[in-house]
């Protein structure tokens, strides 16, 4: 019965999924001026309006030459919103920034050895480039790394920490490299690459968007997808692991060890390995190589 409620939820929200592709599709096609004006109406009625993060008790960068110390900080956390950015190193203990100050905007709060950069566009849409560069300090390594992006895109030169936690919502982010003993990735509708990681245990949580990682688990990884797609490449070999899935209407492949496409499958691969990977998938995709 409880099977037949899922497949019931699931079927409606790929129609109405579908329904707002075809309504899409259409209007990219010169479709209907009716259903344009409706969509029109729709939006004037909402007053659809940006909204903008919470600076309550945050000081606003004055300059865009401004640099804020880092010598004392352990614990950084990026928040990002929608535009370009290129996240760089540099040979200066400070973290730094590029950006055009009549479209964009920098607050930061500093507490202990931490700090909270929130970047973020100003009330209304200016024409203008939406290009930020951040500069961090070459080679630092923090406790805790916490990096966020709502919207717009990010590539990312390194990370190094203990914790690291990495949330992508509708954009799109890509990491050159990340080392860290604990990683926790979530992916909602964008997609987030990481091209060399090392990490002992790492957690993801994909909805609909896709995670792309090449590196090493040292311990445990646990990967859980809703509708979205994991692909992995594992530098020690598919064998230096042993697996544990249960999927629902989900694709898996493991190179040399797992190939399910069930409508519902659970188990187990013991490659006598001393390290974990756990999969949990409904609807969606992973592949490990």
């Amino acid at each position: 019965m409880k099977k037949l409620i899922k497949i019931t939820a699931v079927v409606g929200a790929i129609i109405v999924v579908l329904g707002i592709v075809c309504i899409v599709a259409g209007i990219s096609k010169g479709g209907s001026n009716i259903v344009k004006e409706e969509i029109g109406k729709t939006f004037a009625k909402a007053k659809v309006k940006i909204e903008k993060n919470d600076t309550t008790g945050m000081t606003k960068l004055q300059n865009n030459s401004d640099t804020i110390d880092m010598l004392s900080v352990n614990n950084l956390r990026l928040d990002l919103s929608t535009a370009s950015y290129d996240i760089e190193e540099w040979n200066k203990e400070q973290i730094g920034f590029s950006y055009d100050a009549d479209i964009m905007e920098v607050y930061y709060l500093n507490e202990g050895d931490s700090l909270n950069v929130l970047i973020q566009y100003k009330k209304k849409w200016k024409k203008g480039e939406r290009d930020v560069t951040v500069y961090l300090p070459r080679g630092k390594s923090y406790s805790n790394f916490n990096y966020s992006l709502s919207a717009g895109e990010a590539d990312i030169e390194n990370i190094s920490a203990v914790y690291a936690t990495i949330n992508n919502d509708a954009g799109s982010t890509s990491i050159d490299s990340l080392q860290s003993a604990s990683t926790d990735i979530t992916v909602n509708m964008g997609e987030l690459s990481i091209d060399n990681l090392s990490t002992d245990t790492m957690n993801t949580d994909i909805s609909m968007g896709d995670l792309d990682i090449e590196g090493v688990i040292n311990g445990a990884a646990k990967i859980v997808c809703s509708m979205g797609n994991a692909e992995m490449t594992l530098n020690d070999g598919t064998s230096a692991y042993n697996y544990q899935w249960d999927i629902n209407m989900a694709d898996l492949y493991v190179e040399n060890c797992i190939d399910k496409s069930d409508f519902s499958s659970d188990g187990n691969k013991d490659n006598g390995a001393e390290k974990m990977i756990s999969i949990e998938c409904d609807m969606g995709s992973v592949e490990i190589d």
